[in-house]
């Protein structure tokens, strides 16, 4: 049970393993913003590994008890789309991101015509990957 009266926001952050280096850009990004001492900290599923295995009832687990919960939509991958669902279901604050160079995933979710109503601003990430802008965002 998520407590109220903490400063601290508590996310999840969902990804896919495909593409590699956007995992990495997320992975490098958690770390600034947790050790950052901005009043959010984030967790993804690399860090729910249960003797080796995820399960899905952890991922859902650690959704459910998140204050609001970010997602990388790039390769459309299905188990993200599935907690992004559930996130969007359990009425928890999202922000997704999408990496747009990516022509052919960008053009995949332009066809797929989801998500058709959600606003969204452009960041651009700085030479050393990861925006300012960005990390505030979480």
């Amino acid at each position: 049970m998520l407590n109220t009266d903490s400063v601290i926001k508590y996310g999840f952050f969902a990804y896919g393993s495909n593409p590699s280096h956007c995992g990495e850009f997320i992975e490098e990004a958690i770390k600034k913003i947790n050790k950052s001492g901005h009043l959010a900290s984030l967790k993804s599923w690399k860090t729910l590994k249960i003797g080796g295995e995820i399960l899905i009832s952890t991922v859902l687990q650690e959704i459910e008890n998140s204050h609001f919960v970010c997602a990388d939509i790039t390769g459309l991958n299905e188990n993200v789309l599935f907690e992004l669902g559930f996130a969007i279901g359990k009425r928890k604050p999202v922000w997704i991101i999408q990496e747009v160079s990516i022509t052919e995933a960008y053009n995949r979710f332009k066809d797929l015509n989801f998500l058709t109503t959600v606003g969204y601003t452009r960041k651009v990430t700085d030479g050393e990957g990861i925006s300012e802008e960005a990390l505030l965002l979480c």
